[in-house]
């Protein structure tokens, strides 16, 4: 069963507002028990499809695809049916928890309400925030809930805001970079955390993060997204070994590893298109080491792979360039076909 499926998702703002989509035909699904990463590059439009899963859509943007969420069309919705799927159905665990977490109310304040929203009586209010911090990990729960937020460390804090998201005992999670402000130990703990509560309670875990060996080494699935479009999507035990796409192919050439010889770190040449930059042809084509002429004229549809296993990959040269990204690295440049320049910031 399926807790979120995404299909043909285009989401775009106002004539005269930004010159391509937020979001172009994006198809994606979590499943019941399954943790599933989308990756990609700050703008690349992760965060907005997590908000696409519960409505909360830029004013005025228009949308057309489908989105259903625990079985819920989520456009068709009511206002009331909307504030009653994001307390009690989805939990979205947020990238800054300072953000998230009022600093004028206790920490009790802030969990006992999204308890009470999720339909728990009063009375028993109380008794279920103290379990929730205690599941989270945090020790001696009655007094964390007469702390301020101030009180708590960005890693308590953001368990904290876990605990929020788990009030309605949700199906689907939605982890929005919940470690990005963390230092590497306590990311592994709320890692934990997240992986844990999501196999304990059979939910889905759509897990948003610019880190593609984390995803990885963490989710059964992993999406790769690129200016508002998906290019890529395979099962993680064999993206890291095999990607598909030249733009995968960079991301994991520029992530260091403490395995192997060390060596000079390759990033991803160029910079990502904004939103007022509209190219014809494939997006990634300015940055991309193996483009072909081709490729700045024909936009790649995302295409599964025969007999790969659950496979996609939206790039033209994609049957060709599979044994020759395997085998010389990735992110390398085929010595012939030099990367476009740079444009002009």
């Amino acid at each position: 069963m399926n807790v979120l499926e995404i299909d043909g998702l285009t989401v775009a703002l106002p004539a005269g507002r930004a010159a391509r989509p937020l979001l172009s035909d994006v198809s994606l699904h979590v499943a019941q028990g399954e943790v599933v990463g989308l990756v990609g590059e700050s703008g690349s439009g992760k965060s907005l499809t997590c908000r696409a899963a519960l409505g909360a859509l830029p004013p005025r943007a228009s949308a057309e695809g489908s989105v259903r969420t625990v079985g819920d069309d989520v456009f068709a919705l009511s206002a009331r049916a909307l504030r009653r799927l994001r307390s009690e159905k989805v939990g979205l665990v947020p990238q800054d928890p300072r953000a998230a977490v009022n600093p004028l109310y206790r920490v009790g304040d802030y969990l006992v309400e999204a308890v009470r929203a999720a339909g728990v009586p009063q009375a028993e209010a109380r008794a279920r925030a103290v379990t929730l911090l205690g599941d989270v990990g945090i020790r001696e729960p009655e007094r964390a809930l007469r702390c301020w937020p101030h009180e708590f460390s960005g890693g308590m804090l953001q368990r904290v805001a876990i605990a929020g998201a788990l009030a309605g005992r949700p199906a689907l999670l939605l982890a929005d970079e919940p470690t990005t402000a963390l230092d590497v130990t306590i990311q592994a703990e709320v890692l934990s955390i997240l992986l844990d509560i999501t196999a304990q309670r059979s939910a889905g875990l759509l897990l948003v993060t610019h880190d593609l060996e984390l995803a990885a080494a963490v989710c059964d699935r992993v999406y790769v997204m690129y200016a508002g479009r998906i290019i890529e999507a395979q099962p993680a035990a064999s993206l890291f070994a095999s990607p598909r796409h030249p733009y995968t192919a960079g991301l994991l050439h520029a992530t260091p590893s403490l395995a192997g010889p060390v060596g000079r770190l390759e990033a991803v040449p160029g910079r990502p298109l904004g939103l007022d930059e509209a190219v014809p042809g494939c997006s990634f084509s300015a940055r991309c080491p193996h483009v072909r002429p081709t490729c700045t004229e024909v936009v790649p549809d995302l295409v599964s792979q025969p007999g790969a296993g659950g496979i996609a990959v939206a790039c033209l040269r994609a049957d060709e360039l599979r044994d020759e990204l395997r085998r010389s690295g990735p992110g390398r440049a085929d010595p012939d076909h030099p990367v476009l320049e740079e444009q002009p910031a």
